[in-house]
């Protein structure tokens, strides 16, 4: 990359270079060179939006520490970026001094006139910067607490991921166990409808009253009932 072109035609290379990096990494995002190059706001403004929102969403909005970006300046094209020269191919030239009519107490007079709003403005910069630093500050803070607590909440889904797999194997298992002993049911349904079976009448009618129970209290009655009623006979009284 080139930090010193000076001409739209020379932006060119610099927005090839960029080209091949979305390509060689993968990022589907094309530009308009000519709109960027002209430097028109809504072009530029819309695309380092979209810049800064990719880099936020790779890196978490977190600053990269083994980023040397005036080292990585210096080793490129020309260097890192140098001010304008008025002494630079192809600048425009200077016009020439016209001789002064002012009296010296008038030049004066002007100069001590422009200490003052000079030495505000430069008080206000110191301000300014003052202030961005310690915003930085701050900020710099806030994000590492949002790291700690970006790192609490991923252990917190892990655990949440593990516990969600147990549930599934439980149900999972449930689930057969439910299956299994229908189909016993069912198999002792069917085995009560046959002709053979439904000539023990008597046994045929508690197992299916077991059977169609609605619930467990019934259940526990009919095996009551069927313990009462089937005790009296013979044959239970031989086996007793």
């Amino acid at each position: 990359v080139d930090f010193n072109v000076r001409n739209d035609y020379e932006f060119v290379g610099n927005y090839k270079e960029l080209q091949q990096a979305f390509n060689k990494h993968g990022i589907d995002r094309a530009f308009n060179v000519a709109a960027l190059s002209k430097g028109k706001l809504q072009d530029n403004n819309e695309f380092m939006q979209w810049f800064k929102g990719y880099w936020d969403s790779v890196t978490g909005g977190l600053e990269i520490d083994d980023y040397d970006a005036l080292a990585r300046r210096q080793s490129c094209k020309t260097g890192d970026w140098k001010k304008w020269s008025a002494a630079a191919p192809g600048a425009a030239p200077r016009p020439a001094a016209r001789a002064s009519s002012a009296a010296p107490d008038t030049i004066a007079a002007y100069r001590r006139g422009s200490a003052a709003p000079a030495a505000r403005a430069s008080s206000g910069l110191a301000s300014n910067a003052k202030s961005e630093a310690k915003a930085a500050l701050l900020t710099k803070a806030e994000l590492s607490g949002m790291t700690d607590e970006l790192g609490a909440l991923r252990v917190e889904v892990e655990d949440l991921k593990d516990e969600n797999e147990d549930l599934r194997a439980k149900l999972h298992t449930l689930e057969h166990e439910r299956d299994f002993y229908f189909n016993k049911l069912r198999d002792v349904e069917i085995l009560c409808q046959w002709p053979e079976v439904a000539a023990a009448k008597p046994v045929v009618e508690v197992i299916e009253n077991i059977l169609f129970a609605a619930d467990a209290e019934e259940g526990k009655q009919v095996m009551e009932e069927a313990a009462t009623r089937f005790a009296a006979t013979p044959a239970m009284a031989a086996e007793a």
